[in-house]
């Protein structure tokens, strides 16, 4: 049995995911070096997390995200993958 479901979306410039069990800190430290999936920049190439994510100029340890993802969670052979995807509704 395979499925995949939506753990939680973060929005542009939302420092929370949806669910608020997740904050962009936790999302570097997971997805650091992550290509996003459904996201290309304009000269064709795949954008990573750090492309969309930098340190705010405003206070310390808080971060800016430049576009909305959501994180997935995929079953696949009995194994739980984690994923990074363009957020669909932007």
């Amino acid at each position: 049995m395979s499925y995949e479901k939506e753990l939680t979306t973060f929005k542009k410039g939302n420092q929370l995911s949806t669910c608020g069990e997740y904050n962009l800190q936790d999302l570097s430290d997971m997805f650091s070096e992550t290509c996003i999936g459904g996201s290309e920049d304009e000269n064709g190439h795949e954008v990573v997390l750090e492309d969309i994510l930098t340190e705010s100029e405003s206070s310390t340890n808080d971060f800016d995200l430049f576009m909305s993802v959501t994180i997935m969670e995929q079953l696949n052979n009995d194994e739980i993958d984690m994923f990074i995807k363009k957020y669909e509704d932007e």
